[in-house]
């Protein structure tokens, strides 16, 4: 995965903080290592998860930029940042992580 952009990933986080709580995790073969997490609800569907982030995001863009500005590579950047999650069952809940996103502490602070 190449290096992401930093105001990019924050405007990542802010999306997914509207309507989950992010957090760290250590999934399976990552050796403690602590990387963005949130939790899918079971009555949630996991693509549905997805499409909203990506709509929001998309929202949040459109509202940043005018029509001339808009540069469609932006969305392209916050799909791949889905490229390598995985996903973990926590019985009845689902906890989708993002390996190659290091956490950072301030992403639990309120906005």
């Amino acid at each position: 995965m190449k290096k992401i952009d930093k105001d990019l990933l924050e405007d990542f986080i802010y999306i997914i903080k509207q309507d989950h709580d992010v957090y760290s995790y250590s999934g399976r073969g990552m050796f403690n290592k602590k990387c963005l997490a949130f939790t899918i609800s079971r009555e949630d569907s996991k693509a549905e998860c997805i499409a909203d982030i990506m709509a929001n995001f998309m929202g949040s863009l459109a509202r940043k930029i005018d029509a001339e500005n808009f540069n469609p590579d932006s969305l392209i950047d916050i799909a791949n940042l889905f490229h390598g999650t995985k996903m973990d069952s926590m019985g009845m809940d689902t906890v989708m992580y993002f390996p190659a996103i290091e956490w950072q502490d301030q992403w639990n602070e309120e906005d």
